[in-house]
């Protein structure tokens, strides 16, 4: 397995391609420096032959251009085994799509070339942190500040299934960088449903947020017991999940969130929360979708 990286030549993937090359670094594999050729279709928009159709060579351009990537990875972060490709693809999502089953770690930047001002996701890293079939980050380029220097990582936690893979990778990221880890469970009130003309429901605050805390505590034991050298820091916020992991992610090396929390529709590309912190987030933000460790095992 590798850590893959999509690369265009923009400013944001030069910078996903050096976050990239750490990570490989603290794992211990290799990288991949990824460029998606784009083939177009032959034929018209309504001609029924129309079809994929590879082309003869690859421009000589584009393997300069992810070559020399490479190169200036490998002599930012010597240690790692740096390798340069080009691929084929009808879309740029689903070639890195279909990297990640190969992969143990996607990088991407927030927006690579062509993408307009007025998106703050690109397209394509939108697809991908969907779909994908490992964790991926997203990048956030600032070439005006230095690298957060703050040893915490972030993690947004609930009671879903899938909340699990999200704490898997927080708590292997929080090792790798030997990094205190900070569970947010944002907890709301459950309303019973109640008959009509039944007595009035009393709200018992201090007893909601202690049980709260009583199945973040649950939720996170047997992961503190796997991993007993990370430093777990639990908290509780009350109300909506989103501000609170942007507020305390502003001094994080990077924040986890699930693709999906509770309450996700099958047919919902991404959840409110992940979407919210991949859109506003000053951090590298790790997207963990369901099928993100398909293939571990």
């Amino acid at each position: 397995m590798t850590i893959t990286v999509g690369f265009d030549g923009s400013d944001e993937s030069r910078y996903a391609a050096t976050f990239a090359a750490n990570e490989a670094r603290l794992r211990k594999t290799s990288l991949r420096i990824m460029y998606s050729a784009l083939t177009p279709l032959s034929g018209g928009r309504y001609y029924a032959a129309s079809g994929w159709q590879p082309q003869d060579a690859i421009p000589a351009a584009a393997w300069d251009m992810v070559e020399e990537a490479a190169e200036t990875v490998r002599n930012r972060v010597p240690d790692v085994d740096v390798n340069a490709t080009v691929v084929e693809s009808m879309t740029v999502a689903g070639s890195l799509i279909d990297q990640s089953r190969r992969s143990e770690l996607l990088v991407l930047g927030r927006r690579g070339r062509g993408g307009f001002t007025g998106l703050l996701l690109g397209s394509t890293s939108a697809q991908v942190t969907s779909h994908a079939h490992c964790p991926v980050v997203v990048t956030r380029h600032a070439p005006d500040t230095d690298p957060a220097p703050y040893e915490q990582i972030v993690v947004g936690v609930d009671d879903s299934p899938l909340s699990q893979s999200a704490l898997r990778f927080a708590f292997e990221e929080a090792q790798w960088y030997g990094a205190d880890l900070v569970a947010v469970h944002a907890w709301q009130f459950e309303i019973p449903a109640i008959e009509i003309g039944a007595v009035a429901y009393t709200f018992d605050h201090k007893q909601a947020e202690d049980e709260a805390r009583a199945r973040l505590g649950q939720v996170l034991a047997g992961w503190r017991e796997q991993y007993p050298d990370v430093t777990v820091i639990p908290t509780l916020r009350y109300g909506d999940p989103r501000q609170p992991l942007l507020d305390i992610s502003e001094r994080a090396r990077m924040v986890v969130v699930a693709s999906r929390g509770r309450g996700g529709f099958a047919r919902l590309i991404l959840g409110s929360t992940s979407h919210a912190v991949l859109q506003h987030a000053k951090v590298p933000v790790a997207v963990v979708s369901p099928n993100a460790y398909d293939d571990a095992e």
